[in-house]
């Protein structure tokens, strides 16, 4: 969980997590328009499975309601 770094401390949504990985991405010179802050949760994936991750944990860990969605979307050729 991500938090805002100023008073209530509340828990980051979405959208800013969102604005801040794409202004990382801009000041890093990565094109936001052929690679979007998605593009993390695929890399977490691979990461995972190049580590030999159980998939049971990476779905757990991808908050995908099932491996099937996991394996539909993000496990292509493996």
């Amino acid at each position: 969980m991500f938090i805002q770094l100023k008073f209530p401390f509340k828990p980051l949504s979405s959208t800013s997590i969102s604005n801040i990985v794409k202004k990382v991405f801009k000041s890093a010179g990565i094109d936001n328009s052929k690679f979007k802050p998605h593009i993390l949760r695929v890399a977490g994936v691979s990461a995972m499975v190049a580590v030999k991750t159980d998939w049971a944990e990476i779905s757990r860990r991808g908050r995908w309601s099932s491996l099937s969605v996991l394996n539909n979307f993000y496990v292509k050729g493996n």
